[in-house]
Formats: structure tokens, sequence, C-alpha cells
């Protein structure tokens, strides 16, 4: 159920491919999948499912949020991938005015 997932975001890259534990819901910018590591659409979409999970979609749409969170989490992992903590997410978006 979006706005409900208590947990870190984990992405790592598998011999599938990459793998995140956040379920693609909404395909928006990238219909074969998740990335990180760069501002692309694979990025785009992983931003908006991973915001949207943790505080609904529509709030991760409004003006643009998730394409900042893209910038500020997503597009700054490294190639094999990572862990965003749900704190430092909560205290970006606390940062940002969305409680």
């Amino acid at each position: 159920m979006p706005g409900t997932f208590k947990g870190d975001i984990v992405c790592r890259r598998t011999e599938r491919g990459p793998e995140v534990n956040i379920p693609h819901r909404y395909v928006k910018h990238s219909p074969s999948g998740f990335e990180w590591g760069y501002g692309g659409s694979g990025p785009a979409d992983l931003a908006l499912n991973a915001l949207a999970a943790y505080i609904g979609r529509k709030r991760a749409e409004k003006d643009g949020l998730y394409q900042e969170f893209k910038w500020d989490f997503i597009a700054r992992l490294p190639f094999e991938g990572g862990t965003i903590k749900r704190d430092d997410v909560m205290n970006w978006l606390k940062a940002k005015g969305v409680a």
C-alpha cells in the first residue's frame, strides 16, 4: 500500500540485473525497469516509486518532488548499488516541508 513503507531502500546488482526492494508500481519514465547512479529515466522511476512508497504518489509527484529526490539520492548511488536509509529520507522530507 503506497505511503506505508517503513524500511530502508536497498538497491543491488545481480546476475538478473538491478534489484530493489520497492515494487515498480508506477511506470512513468522507464518501462524497462529501475536504475540508479545517474539522472535518467530508470532512476526517475525508482525515485517516484520509492518516494511514493513512503508518502504516496500524489505527494511524491507534487511540484516534482521525486525528481529532486532522484538527484539527491538515486543519482548519487554507486553503480553496484547501496542502501538509502529511511531516516535520511524522512529528514530530507522534513527539510523540504513534507511531514
